[in-house]
């Protein structure tokens, strides 16, 4: 016999089964985790973060005679200012565009520019070819005829032939005519574009015609005579980068221009007449974030609901747990068997107590493995039977138990019947009164009766210790529940 209740095991899977039979007790409390945690979303709500808007007004006061007649005069200044740029701006704006809207070169197509080109060739002979510097004199005429004829054809009166063929003014037609000269080789490149090639080639003509024409009565020393010979080059369409990086230059321009006259307005408009008073403090706009509930919706309140049924069942396994072994108390006769090294003679409670669920009994039978059928009277013969050899030459025998309902007397009375050789005698609640053990003489056969999942075991320890003090038989265990 062993009476150390410290020296025990758990048995897992009964403490499992034991918990499994308080599920009306779980299910109380995973129901009342689920009410708790949808009346508490449901109170609760959501909260959500609003921006509110507050606005402060302005604080003014009123500005004397003298500080409104100094605003008044300052803006005077200002409006002169401003009307003053905006008509210069306007001016400008205006003029440029009239000057666009004229402009040959502006309406050119880059990517098909119609292109004439011609070179003009100027040779001379020397008056005195056997002299000694005939070919510097040579070089130097040349280039004197050359300079002398371009400042001859680039000039108003040649300008003013192409003008009165093409309708348009000398400024624009010299944007889109180019004379250059190479004294050095002696010749002049005659480059013409312009908004149609028929009218581009005319113009090319026309001054290579007034170019033989003006060269005629040049005269440079050391010159005998020349002759100015005209070749055409490329005439056609062509993509010219040249007047594409033009076009661009003077829509920015124009761009810049009009922007500058929008900045004029903008301000001329937005100058305001002068307030007779004076602001202290500018108004303001004050937002602050507000928590404002809401309701919250059945998806979050059934989703806080089983979270709560689950924490719900969750505390109902663990105090039911903490009940049951703490302190540690005998949960099934293979518990009590093991831990006190006694045999049990049956289990009253499991086979006779009234189960109203089919559950508890299914509990019972499959996953405890107990059966059903005997009554109180068949759990006696049960003991009687196998008790028979331990009891041999007992004329009495003591039912001791640290419970102190009526399951020891009812255990009691079927005892009696089924072994009535024998004076059965019943002392319960012997952990609250020891001084019962003292009925009990030395040697007397003795079985402890003990409550499952009720009696603690520091208690039957204390109980069969004091019942081997008084020098008892202990037989082993009968328990119920």
């Amino acid at each position: 016999m062993n009476t150390n209740e410290t020296e025990r095991s758990i048995d897992l899977r009964i403490l499992f089964f034991r918990i499994l039979k308080k599920w009306r007790v779980l299910l109380l409390f995973a129901a009342a985790g689920l009410l708790i945690g949808g009346a508490f979303k449901l109170i609760q709500g959501n909260k959500v973060t609003e921006t509110v808007t507050e606005e402060i007004p302005a604080v003014v006061e009123p500005l004397t005679e003298e500080e409104f007649a100094a605003a008044l005069s300052e803006y005077e200044e200002k409006k002169a200012s401003l009307e003053a740029s905006v008509d210069s701006a306007r001016a400008a704006a205006d003029h440029y565009a009239s000057y666009l809207d004229g402009s040959v070169l502006y309406h050119l197509d880059p990517y098909n520019t119609p292109y004439a080109n011609a070179r003009l060739v100027v040779s001379a002979t020397v008056a005195d070819p056997t002299a000694a510097n005939a070919s510097n004199i040579l070089s130097n005429g040349i280039r004197y005829i050359v300079l002398t004829l371009d400042g001859r054809i680039d000039a108003h009166p040649l300008f003013e032939k192409i003008a009165a063929l093409t309708g348009k003014e000398e400024r624009f037609l010299r944007e889109v005519i180019s004379i250059t000269t190479q004294s050095s080789s002696g010749t002049l490149e005659v480059t013409v574009q312009y908004t149609d090639l028929e009218t581009a080639e005319k113009i090319l003509d026309l001054i290579l015609d007034y170019a033989k024409q003006v060269s005629a009565g040049i005269q440079s020393e050391g010159i005998a005579s020349y002759k100015v010979e005209s070749i055409k080059g490329q005439i056609g369409m062509i993509v010219s980068n040249s007047v594409n990086s033009s076009i661009s230059s003077m829509a920015k321009t124009m761009s810049s221009l009009s922007t500058t006259l929008t900045k004029a307005e903008t301000a001329l408009a937005e100058l305001e007449y002068p307030a007779s008073e004076r602001v202290v403090t500018k108004a303001k706009t004050s937002t602050k974030k507000v928590s404002v509930r809401v309701n919250a919706p059945i998806s979050e309140i059934l989703k806080n609901a089983l979270l709560f049924c689950a924490g719900g069942l969750a505390l109902g396994l663990v105090l039911i747990a903490f009940r049951l072994l703490l302190p540690y108390k005998i949960l099934c006769a293979g518990d009590a068997e093991s831990t006190y090294r006694l045999p049990v003679y049956t289990d009253f409670g499991s086979l006779t107590a009234k189960h109203t669920s089919r559950f508890d009994k299914w509990i019972l039978r499959h996953l405890e493995g107990k059966t059903f059928g005997l009554d109180e009277d068949g759990h006696a013969s049960v003991v009687r039977a196998s008790s028979e050899h331990a009891l041999k030459g007992a004329d009495a025998l003591f039912l001791t138990s640290t419970s102190e309902d009526e399951g020891p007397d009812r255990i009691g009375e079927s005892l009696k019947k089924a072994m009535p050789s024998l004076k059965i005698e019943v002392l319960k609640g012997v952990s609250a009164d020891p001084a019962l053990l003292e009925a009990i003489p030395e040697g007397a056969a003795s079985i402890v009766v003990e409550k499952l999942e009720k009696s603690a075991a520091s208690a039957i320890s204390a109980e069969l210790k004091n019942l081997q003090s008084r020098g008892a038989s202990v037989k082993g265990f009968i328990v119920y529940e």
